[in-house]
């Protein structure tokens, strides 16, 4: 996600829980004013406070950024909730906080069997925004196939052939299938792709609700056991993305962050071509910077919420 940030010209600010206040979920009546007032800080102090700002919100941190722009009045020029309904369980039917005020363009992502995040009323946020002409945009996130974990090894601090030998465990412990529950049929051909050159299970993905009981599994192999017991939470966290379960995930950000920004009323100042015809779902894909694959090679530590300040509008 952070890459993806940066390599658009814009500063990245991630802010963290105050550790006295339980230090992994928001307190929104002593966290948000302290946000909002260092955000405050921090864009005058380095004279960006006449720019837009976009909010970013995982998980819990998706209900704190909602509580920033409706309770505190911090102006975001675009909001992304990612695995995360926002301010939408606060209301049944109606939209919950999304029916409250006006809102900027506004994106979710959610993982195909997130229990977390329920679909029913974030579909009634995106219907009553559609219905007040704000941009929205719904992208679901599918399960990968268990090969990615060798792809993100970096990012989970072990090697390549560590993460090949999970996948491994993985196919030989009985806990994958050929497809995934739910599968339409739109994702494997592109997601196995990229293993073609690499064992078939590679291309395997893993069976509804076994996370856990895959955790379990490895951390008992005698092989590699120790290393996902030292590395946890990092391996636990890439095992809930494959299995399309609740965790954070860069695999739409590039068209989340295109289509905030093409749909935002800051573009006016910008030197955007804004002659492409408007969309919804989906976003003109963006050139990457340095060959950089940012979703997926990065490092996103498990924080909650993410601000980005442009840096650089080119006007």
């Amino acid at each position: 996600m952070t890459l993806a940030v940066l390599n658009r010209g814009y500063v990245a600010l991630a802010v963290e829980t105050y550790p006295e206040y339980g230090g992994s979920a928001w307190d929104m009546m002593h966290d948000g004013p302290l946000v909002r007032d260092s955000l405050k800080s921090y864009l005058a102090k380095y004279d960006l406070q006449d720019l837009p700002v976009y909010g970013i919100g995982v998980s819990n941190g998706g209900n704190f950024l909602h509580y920033l722009f409706k309770g505190l009045d911090v102006d975001f020029a675009g909001l992304h909730f990612n695995v995360s309904p926002g301010g939408a369980l606060s209301g049944k039917d109606t939209g919950g906080w999304f029916a409250e005020k006006a809102h900027p363009p506004v994106a979710f992502t959610c993982m195909l069997h997130d229990g977390y995040t329920p679909k029913i009323p974030i579909r009634d946020a995106v219907s009553h925004l559609k219905s007040k002409g704000t941009p929205v945009q719904l992208l679901q996130a599918p399960p990968q196939p268990i090969g990615n974990l060798v792809l993100w090894a970096e990012r989970m601090r072990i090697s390549p052939e560590v993460a090949g030998r999970m996948v491994k465990l993985m196919y030989d412990g009985g806990y994958t299938a050929e497809t995934y529950w739910g599968n339409t049929g739109q994702n494997s051909s592109n997601n196995a792709s990229r293993f073609k050159s690499l064992p078939l299970y590679y291309r395997q993905y893993l069976e509804l609700n076994t996370g856990p009981k895959v955790m379990q599994y490895l951390t008992r192999d005698p092989e590699v056991g120790a290393i996902a017991t030292a590395h946890f939470d990092a391996v636990a966290e890439e095992v809930n993305v494959i299995e399309g379960q609740h965790s954070p995930t860069a695999q739409h950000i590039r068209k989340t962050l295109d289509f905030l920004l093409w749909n935002s009323n800051w573009n006016t100042n910008l030197k955007i071509n804004k002659s492409i015809p408007a969309f919804s779902n989906e976003a003109p894909k963006q050139n990457q910077s340095n060959g950089i694959d940012e979703e997926h090679h990065l490092y996103h530590p498990h924080l909650d919420i993410q601000s980005t300040a442009s840096k650089d509008t080119n006007s």
